[in-house]
């Protein structure tokens, strides 16, 4: 499920209200190619500051102080020259980046994510539409709902980025008896690979295939449900420091320490066998 789905129109109107205090700017560069411009001089308003990156006055300001609330890339393809401003820009400041691309591209999302963006927005041609995505990236990073990884310093091109997405699968429970107790077949190799690759967006193809040997055309319903459950049961272990992260259509993230996770889950597993909530004769559903 899309995090934005968890937020409902009194969720976007209360950060309206709260963002309305101070204006915020929007700081957008664009790819030669796009031509969204239109678009985004509609939500120019009092409550949104729209700055492009031709506007040098404003920009030498945004450059001196990072003083952007959001930076906002369209690219109608895949752009060096913008993936490296990205790079740039995540090594200077924690305010978020979104990137805006025509169509949907898996290549371009994963790239992206890698280099420090935050959002990834895909065919939205409306200016209401667009702002109130605005917005519910203001109340994310509100709630601190953005990773923040490493982000890489040398970028060759783009084949060069896509050789180096390589997905690990490590038993990281050294198969232990336990962890069947609590998480099925699926759900433990999910959580494996998840762990093991923390910090990195798997695409929902790519588990697929590592946990079921195949990717079918109901795939994404398929590790959804399975990733629902391994939450449902995270929390039912109280193990809420370690969150599994959606990235809109890609796929997800695990956030936090492998050996400090196993550890803990490891140990809450033990309390629930010993408090007989946990049947060790039965595989967890």
């Amino acid at each position: 499920m899309d995090d934005s789905m968890l937020y409902d129109a009194q969720s976007i109107n209360d950060v309206k209200k709260y963002n309305r205090k101070i204006k915020k700017t929007v700081t957008v560069f664009m790819s030669e190619d796009n031509h969204i411009d239109n678009v985004l001089n509609e939500i120019h308003d009092f409550d949104i500051d729209i700055i492009f990156e031709g506007d040098t006055q404003k920009m030498n300001k945004i450059s001196k102080n990072n003083a952007s609330d959001i930076f906002l890339f369209c690219m109608k393809n895949y752009s060096i020259s913008l993936t490296k401003k990205i790079i740039e820009i995540r090594n200077k400041t924690n305010s978020p980046i979104v990137v805006l691309s025509e169509n949907y591209d898996e290549v371009l999302a994963l790239t992206v994510f890698k280099f420090g963006a935050d959002e990834y927005w895909y065919s939205i041609n409306d200016s209401q539409k667009i702002k109130n995505n605005i917005f519910m990236t203001f109340l994310k990073q509100s709630i601190d709902m953005y990773v923040r990884n490493d982000v890489g310093q040398n970028l060759n091109d783009k084949q060069g980025l896509e050789n180096n997405k390589e997905i690990k699968y490590v038993d990281i429970f050294n198969n232990s008896t336990k962890f069947f107790i609590a998480f099925t077949p699926y759900e433990y190799k999910t959580l494996s690979i998840l762990v093991e690759n923390a910090g990195i967006v798997i695409p929902r193809g790519s588990l697929a295939l590592m946990v079921r040997g195949r990717v079918s055309k109901n795939v994404d319903r398929s590790v959804d449900n399975i990733i629902s459950r391994i939450r449902r049961k995270l929390k039912m272990f109280k193990i809420l420091n370690y969150p599994i992260r959606s990235f809109n259509s890609i796929g997800y993230i695990f956030v936090g320490d492998r050996d400090e996770f196993v550890k803990d889950l490891g140990n809450a597993i033990d309390e629930h066998i010993y408090n007989k909530k946990l049947d060790p004769n039965e595989i967890g559903e």
